[in-house]
């Protein structure tokens, strides 16, 4: 899932990560992952890396690669 770049900066992401927590937590999830690139690898992702940690996500330790356990 994912926003179009001329609509960053309108809290639609952070409005359908609201709606996806609200799913999950109805499900009886216990976390939510997500998989992008390593910040600093390609400046395009640096900001969506941004985002997610915004969001309360963290940078799994063992693997760079993933952002991983926003525990709900």
């Amino acid at each position: 899932m994912g926003v179009l770049a001329p609509f960053h900066r309108k809290g639609i992401g952070r409005a359908l990560f609201s709606k996806a927590k609200e799913a999950a937590l109805e499900q009886a999830y216990s976390f939510i992952q997500v998989k992008t690139v390593q910040m600093g690898r390609y400046e395009q992702y640096d900001n969506a890396n941004k985002f997610y940690l915004s969001l309360g996500f963290q940078e799994l330790l063992e693997n760079n690669l993933h952002k991983i356990l926003k525990t709900l």
